[in-house]
């Protein structure tokens, strides 16, 4: 927090944790959540940029690149569920693709910065629900990591919306538990995926 002034160190070298995930753990062979790893990989280095420096740049790069990172799982996830409508692919990825616009769109405008969790959360609520279904066809095992998901996205919401000097270290625990939790499911459905021979 530091009242706007940086560095944050401690939300700035947590952010490299991101980067090693799909460093470690592997990069998703198919299309779309390969996108997504690659962000990933990216946005370890865009959050500590833009906690390091806290200018308008970083925050552009961190929060686009999480946007991104939504987008392409979400578009994965669509063509698992329903991998045998086109029809329903190009209907649910025209409404995935139109409201990442409207949120990147939104979010260039400085005035509008108090509305990124918001936004965020309405995207990660979808992202669930699409999650939800592909467990339901495909049987994936999701709980354990969506409690580390779950966990670490709390931990976001409340630094994000009551930040004070003891929540602060919240955004700490989103940069370790969320990326890993919801890394791991997407891992599982990157298997799945390529393993129905989803194209």
């Amino acid at each position: 927090m530091h009242h706007g002034h940086p560095p944050e160190y401690f939300n700035a070298f947590s952010s490299f944790f991101m980067t090693l995930i799909p460093l470690f753990l592997g990069l998703p062979k198919s299309m779309y959540f390969f996108y997504g790893g690659n962000l990933l990989l990216f946005n370890g280095f865009a959050s500590f940029y833009y906690h390091f420096f806290l200018n308008f740049l970083g925050k552009q790069a961190d929060e686009i690149s999480m946007i991104l990172i939504s987008y392409f799982s979400i578009m994965g996830l669509i063509h698992m569920i329903h991998k045998d409508s086109t029809t329903k692919i190009k209907k649910y990825n025209l409404c995935n693709t139109l409201f990442a616009m409207c949120f990147m769109i939104f979010n260039t405008e400085i005035y509008f910065d108090f509305l990124f969790p918001y936004f965020f959360g309405i995207y990660v609520l979808f992202l669930l629900k699409c999650l939800y279904h592909v467990h339901r066809k495909f049987e994936i095992p999701m709980l354990q990591n969506l409690g580390l998901s779950f966990f670490g996205a709390s931990c976001w919401f409340v630094s994000e919306l009551y930040c004070n000097q003891y929540t602060q270290y919240g955004h700490i625990l989103w940069h370790l538990f969320f990326p890993l939790g919801f890394y791991r499911i997407i891992l599982d459905c990157d298997e799945i995926y390529n393993r129905e021979t989803l194209l």
